[in-house]
């Protein structure tokens, strides 16, 4: 999993609740739209993309083993 660490703050920034008003909210859009390139959403996009079919396969092959039990032969 790649680390956006940087993301997070500056996310919580433009929280309405953590801005003192319009100019500290603006400034707050401004820096995370600094760091959050095109190039980053599609990082984005893709590890979430990657995540997703791990996540499914890993749930295919759980289903698939829950529903053929291993005889106690093969154990």
């Amino acid at each position: 999993m790649t680390e956006y660490t940087e993301l997070k703050p500056l996310l919580d920034a433009c929280r309405a609740e953590n801005c003192d008003g319009p100019r500290e909210f603006r400034k707050a859009v401004e820096a995370l739209f600094d760091v959050c390139t095109a190039e980053t959403i599609s990082a984005l996009i893709a590890e979430n993309e990657r995540l997703q079919e791990s996540h499914e396969q890993i749930c295919t092959n759980y289903n698939q083993s829950a529903t053929h039990p291993k005889s106690e032969a093969n154990r």
